[in-house]
């Protein structure tokens, strides 16, 4: 598959909407709406960045000429890019302190989120939220944003005229 061109610009805006209520729901996480001592925002943000990321990914590997399988798993996807974009990613991370071991082992544990968390219900908060690498999918969703907007400046321009 492949994100034909001229849909590249419908595709980053809407990835940049779900990282923006990804980022909503994080920045609210204080306030948020708590059951049993559980950030019930915790979980929805995560799904939208990395639902933002899966779109992320997809656009790169379609500016790259790259296509991809149908799939929301992130780890495949990423995997998909070509080197450079990837080591560039990673290098984002490098200031964070976190090395390519963990960068791999943090994208793995996120790789099916979209899948596995998106139907979850109040039971299953608890037992998920304790696994989950929230700031890791903030953070890679965050690169990528950057990385997809800095490509895209047309896109990003309306973006800034209409979110930022």
């Amino acid at each position: 598959m492949k994100i034909e061109q001229s849909q590249i610009s419908l595709a980053v805006i809407n990835a940049f909407i779900f990282y923006k209520a990804g980022k909503v729901l994080k920045d609210d996480a204080e306030k948020a709406f708590e059951y049993n001592n559980i950030s019930l925002n915790i979980i929805p943000a995560t799904i939208n960045f990395c639902f933002a990321t899966e779109l992320y990914l997809k656009i790169l590997l379609s500016q790259s000429n790259s296509s991809f399988k149908k799939t929301h798993d992130l780890k495949t996807l990423f995997e998909s890019l070509p080197s450079p974009i990837q080591e560039g990613v990673k290098d984002g991370f490098k200031i964070l302190h976190i090395d390519n071991e963990n960068f791999n082992n943090n994208l793995a544990s996120i790789s099916h989120s979209f899948e596995e968390w998106r139907y979850f219900g109040i039971n299953n908060y608890q037992e998920h939220q304790m696994k989950l690498p929230f700031n890791f999918a903030y953070q890679i969703c965050t690169i990528l944003n950057n990385l997809v907007l800095a490509l895209n400046q047309k896109t990003a321009q309306i973006l800034k005229n209409s979110y930022l």
